[in-house]
């Protein structure tokens, strides 16, 4: 289902570098500081948190929220929620990842009970099926493979090219069984997810090994929500980690 938005009565909580997704071109003439934040004037009737982005081919932006999911064109905002009955809306309105391929014209949106695809051409959502009702946290497609990271383990599609059609098959990982898997990353040649305590590392062939992550605080509960390199030290990775 979608619904279209208009008027600034309400501001979506989300700061996000909006010149840098919508306006990239004005960037290069500002000398100092030239990234800006602001708060987008979406309007939802209410204040919701906004937990994932992306941009497609046509600069819209897409926003995932608590609430459903947003498109945004700098000016106003089409709302797409799930609709009770309706095969071709949204499986669930908390959406906490989203996965752009624009070579299929399609986009994977994770949910808080399973991953619903979104086709651009007829603007319908289908679900996959075998992810049943998990929360999704981590969406990410390496050549024919979709990996989808959840809150009971990580899933693994063999889709062919593009993401995969409703009543694809999907296999439980059996080297991580159980875990919260919240992120997942490719990152050189291996991919990298992440879980409480522990990151994981899938090298080409296939192997899996696991590297311990030392207690940190008192306010963070050690689950890895994201991986990147270390651009002051090549070679090493950055996990976060997440707040209690």
């Amino acid at each position: 289902m979608k619904k279209r938005l208009s008027g600034p009565a309400y501001f979506l909580p989300v700061i996000l570098l909006c010149r840098l997704f919508l306006f990239p071109a004005t960037l290069a003439s500002q000398p100092h500081y030239p990234y800006g934040f602001r708060n987008l004037p979406v309007t939802m009737g209410r204040t919701v948190p906004a937990y994932t982005a992306v941009q497609d081919s046509s600069r819209f932006l897409w926003i995932g929220t608590e609430s459903g999911l947003l498109k945004y064109d700098g000016y106003r905002s089409v709302h797409y929620g799930f609709r009770h009955g309706d095969s071709t809306s949204l499986c669930h309105d908390h959406v906490n990842a989203l996965l752009y391929c624009p070579e299929y014209g399609r986009m994977a949106v994770g949910t808080d009970a399973g991953v619903s695809v979104y086709d651009f051409s007829s603007d319908r959502f289908y679900t996959l099926r075998a992810c049943g009702y998990r929360q999704v946290k981590s969406l990410l497609l390496d050549g024919d493979v979709l990996w989808v990271g959840t809150a009971d383990g990580l899933l693994r599609f063999s889709c062919g090219k593009g993401l995969p059609e409703s009543g694809a098959e999907a296999d439980i990982v059996e080297d991580l069984p159980s875990l919260h898997i919240a992120c997942c990353r490719k990152i050189g040649g291996d991919i990298w997810f992440g879980a409480y305590d522990w990151i994981y590392r899938m090298d080409a062939s296939g192997k899996m090994e696991k590297h311990p992550l030392p207690y940190r605080d008192r306010y963070h509960n050690n689950l890895v929500i994201d991986i990147a390199p270390d651009p002051s030290s090549p070679g090493s990775l950055l996990p976060h980690r997440n707040k209690h």
